[in-house]
């Protein structure tokens, strides 16, 4: 939990690949704890990417 929260008061700074990197250590600490999956998903639009969208095309591809 500790990471995810770095994580966010990063983002709040503007800090976003700060941010990122705790955000990512906190899912590989705890992999079912899923706030900071709906965090890289926020950064991820504001860069104008939809991760949800990216892996669905991928697993549709994948299995064609």
């Amino acid at each position: 939990m500790v990471e995810n929260y770095l994580g966010e008061t990063y983002a709040l700074l503007g800090q976003m690949e700060k941010a990122f990197a705790h955000f990512l250590k906190a899912l590989q600490l705890n992999p079912l704890y899923l706030e900071p999956l709906d965090n890289l998903k926020a950064i991820g639009g504001l860069k104008g990417l939809n991760l949800l969208d990216r892996s669905w095309n991928n697993f549709l591809f994948a299995n064609n």
